[in-house]
């Protein structure tokens, strides 16, 4: 599928200065075909509907009861009742991705007891946004919160189904549309139910009769990233018992964004060739304004510096210092009376610093532990001491017992400390002062046991527990009116929401079977949702959140195996990849991603000294699966590639 993958590597030097360079090149068209199915469909009133039952008259008016009066038009709204399961499938040609990788390593040696190393790398990475899929959330969550007019959904506060009278509805089980052109371009409510030239298909469903599933919410939005790193590592011997590390790093990644126009969609979305005329290409073209934000940088200066003191022949403490800075700038258009008008820049900054400890200390060949605190200050959220212990028991040569402990925390990004406009925004620069970081405990307990030379396995219970989870609320501008496009009407905003904890399983063995072949498993459980005293109900402005329901993005079951045979520089492995299903993003136990299993074939063939063939046959059975919610993954893929060596 037109992927192709570039790596030249060169080095040399001598124990006083080596060097080592390094580029990668990566160009892909991402031209596969994919299907999935949705398990339910919405529907959507058609173009002659109106209400009836309604307990007042007249067409538009809203009566006490929250019903519409006799003859308002339902066209484009939901109806309460959902479709039929939907085979969605087509042919990915818009995710494109290029990139190329410089890295350059640096290590001097003035002295034997000091040693200074320095990496710079350059990425550059262009992005074509986000198709194929779906809307993977029910419809009725556009709009979170309750409604501020009598009928939130007719005046467009939220998104709800309407009964025959007009009435708000509960949400349907799960309702799935294809993102497609028209679904993207169309404002509430869902009125399109024939082909920019005329040609019918049920309203709202212009999949598959007019439109392939390849809409995308961003209009195709191109992105292109470059960034920059830089790093200077300092290691000093003062002693056979004192060493000192210290660095200094400088992280830079600029983003910028780009549509092209016009967008072009096949229905009467925005009226058909009667309202618009005839075009070039024969559908709808519709001219888009450019991005709100063109240009986002970030910066990321840190500095550290780490003592290691080795107190006895079993116990070693490190303490250090560690500064860190972040920074966010980005050029943002302003559109007044909806025109582009002019740009500038924003900046944000925010920094911390950190004192820590660790000390390991093994008390004999059977007992050894490791005990670590971390004290952190920042200007954000003020100061965290976070402790962490592990040990570690060696019953026998072959059996040993582990444990660890630690609080954790996650600072929340710059990002996140603005409310955003929309739902894919970055940040508007109205603060949001208040968020706190996520803070949580972890552990985990584990076996490694070996029953015989040549076999081992590793069983490990781990549990994380985390309070202030992040979570976002969305919610109506307050400040918007209707009509005026200078405001985005929906805005986004992350707060300190209940808990969520994970628990889980894993279990990994390694058999070597004979001096040519190998076998390795890994299988995990993980029980992973949020909880807590908060609402999951469609009225509130954080919905959906998921409670007790398990992470979207986590199945409860995974499986890696591995078969490997490796015999005078000829490797092949034979790789298995079994996932139970994951909730969809909606978290409705009734709708689940289904299982998949894969097989993957690798192998490197030596052909002469210099030159080595590369081989990779991946999704053997060529499976039609989603990897994760909304995102459809290729079928069987081969490719070829090769190795050249030349030096010594």
């Amino acid at each position: 599928y037109s992927f192709n993958r570039f790596v030249g590597k060169y080095s040399g030097g001598d124990d006083t200065l080596s060097y080592n360079l390094i580029f990668t090149g990566i160009a892909a068209k991402n031209d596969y075909p994919f299907g999935f199915t949705l398990p339910t469909t919405p529907q959507f009133y058609g173009r002659d509907e109106v209400t009836s039952g309604a307990s007042c008259e007249g067409a538009g008016e809203i009566c006490a009861d929250g019903s519409l009066g006799n003859g308002t038009s339902l066209f484009g709204f939901l109806t309460p009742e959902v479709g039929p399961a939907l085979k969605v499938q087509g042919i990915n040609n818009l995710s494109s991705v290029g990139n190329d990788n410089y890295m350059t390593k640096l290590t001097y040696k003035p002295s034997v007891s000091n040693k200074l190393t320095l990496r710079l790398n350059q990425q550059n990475t262009l992005f074509g946004d986000r198709s194929p899929g779906y809307y993977d959330y029910n419809l009725c969550g556009f709009f979170g919160g309750p409604a501020t007019a009598p009928n939130g959904t007719y005046n467009f506060d939220r998104f709800l189904p309407l009964d025959r009278a007009g009435r708000e509805q509960r949400c349907p089980v799960q309702t799935y549309l294809p993102v497609t052109a028209s679904s993207n371009v169309t404002p509430l409510p869902f009125t399109y139910d024939a082909t920019y030239n005329g040609r019918s298909f049920p309203t709202g469903q212009s999949y598959p009769t007019a439109e392939q599933a390849q809409g995308d919410d961003s209009f195709f939005r191109r992105r292109n990233t470059s960034s920059q790193e830089a790093s200077l590592v300092w290691d000093w011997d003062v002693s056979k018992d004192i060493s000192v590390t210290s660095y200094v790093s400088y992280f830079r990644s600029a983003l910028s964004f780009f549509r092209p126009s016009p967008y072009f969609y096949n229905s009467n979305a925005l009226g058909g060739v009667e309202a618009n005329g005839t075009t070039a290409s024969g559908v709808g073209e519709l001219a888009i304004s450019p991005v709100l934000r063109p240009f986002v940088e970030g910066q990321r200066i840190e500095a550290q510096s780490a003592t290691d003191f080795v107190i006895s022949p079993g116990q070693r403490l490190s303490v250090g210092v560690n500064f860190v800075q972040d920074q966010l700038a980005y050029r943002e258009n302003v559109r007044r009376g909806g025109v582009t008008v002019s740009s500038f820049g924003r900046i944000f900054a925010t920094s911390r610093i950190a004192a820590f400890l660790v000390d390991d200390i093994s008390f004999s060949d059977f007992f050894k532990a490791n005990v670590g605190l971390r004290y952190t200050y920042s200007d954000q959220y003020g100061s965290l001491l976070t402790p962490a212990v592990g040990v570690r028991f060696n019953v026998a040569d072959n059996l040993s017992f582990r444990s660890n402990y630690s609080q954790v925390f996650n600072a929340p990004s710059l990002v996140n400390l603005f409310v955003a406009p929309g739902t894919y925004g970055q940040n508007q620069g109205t603060p949001n002062p208040n968020l706190q970081p996520e803070r949580g405990i972890t552990f985990d307990l584990g076996v490694d046991y070996s029953p015989i030379r040549n076999f081992s396995f590793k069983l490990t219970y781990f549990s994380t527990y985390i309070d202030n989870q992040f979570q976002a609320r969305t919610f109506i501008n307050p400040l918007f009116t209707p009509g005026n496009t200078d405001q985005s009407q929906i805005l986004s905003q992350q707060i300190n929401l209940g808990s969520r904890r994970g628990n889980g399983i894993e279990f990994g063995a390694d058999w070597q079977v004979t001096d040519q072949w190998r076998t390795r498993i890994v299988w995990t459980n993980v029980d992973a949702r949020p909880y807590g005293n908060y609402s999951d109900d469609i009225d509130s402005s954080t919905y959906p959140n998921f409670k007790e329901f398990q992470d979207y993005n986590i199945p409860y079951n995974s499986l890696i195996t591995a078969v490997t045979y490796a015999n005078k520089g000829f490797t092949a492995t034979l790789l298995g990849r079994y996932d139970d299903g994951k909730f969809r993003f909606r978290g409705d136990a009734s709708t689940r991603v289904p299982a998949w299993f894969t097989l993957d074939l690798n192998a490197e063939i030596p052909m002469s000294p210099g030159f080595t063939f590369t081989f990779s046959a991946q999704n053997l059975t060529d499976t039609q699966y989603e990897y994760l919610d909304a995102n459809p993954a290729p079928g069987a893929t081969f490719r070829l590639g090769g190795r050249f060596e030349y030096g010594g």
